[in-house]
C-alpha cells in the first residue's frame, strides 16, 4: 500500500512491439511486387489499347469477346447459345444475355427463340463489315 502523501504514478500498460516493415534500399523492390505491378500496368495499358481499337466500331471489349466466342463456336459447327458463348468467353451468363441483347440491337447477332434457350448466331455479313472497318484503321 502507498503511504500517506506518497505520489501514485499511473503508467500505460506495455504495448506489444509493432512488427517492423522491411524497407528496401532505393531501387530495390521485391521481385514478386515488381512482377505484380508490371502485370497490373500491362493489363491497364492493354485494356486502353483494346478500347481504342474497338471505339470506331462502337463495341466494348466484352461485346467483342462474346462476338468472337459466338463466331468461334459457330465455325466449329456448333449453334452457339447464351450459355455456350458465356462458357467460351468466361463471362457471367446473365451479363452475357444483356450483352447479346445489345449486340442484337446493333444487328451483329440474330437471336432466335428455342424451347430451351436463345441461340446467338453471329451475322456473317455484319461481322465481315466490322472486320473490314477495323482493317482499314477504324475509319
Amino acid at each position: 500500500m502507498a503511504e500517506r502523501g506518497a505520489q501514485v504514478v499511473l503508467r500505460d500498460p506495455p504495448r506489444p512491439a509493432r512488427p517492423r516493415l522491411a524497407v528496401a534500399e532505393a531501387g530495390q523492390v521485391a521481385a514478386a511486387a515488381r512482377a505484380g505491378f508490371l502485370l497490373w500496368y500491362v493489363t491497364l495499358r492493354w485494356q486502353r489499347e483494346i478500347a481504342t481499337a474497338l471505339a470506331p466500331l462502337g463495341l466494348t471489349h466484352v461485346q467483342f469477346v462474346l462476338l468472337a466466342a459466338a463466331w468461334w463456336l459457330n465455325s466449329r459447327g456448333e449453334d452457339p447459345n447464351q450459355l455456350s458463348a458465356a462458357r467460351q468467353a468466361g463471362t457471367d451468363v446473365k451479363m452475357t444475355s444483356e450483352v447479346l441483347h445489345k449486340l442484337e440491337g446493333k444487328g451483329l447477332v440474330v437471336r432466335t427463340v428455342d424451347a430451351a434457350f436463345f441461340r446467338a448466331v453471329p451475322d456473317p455479313g455484319a461481322l465481315l463489315a466490322m472486320l473490314r472497318t477495323l482493317a482499314r484503321g477504324g475509319g
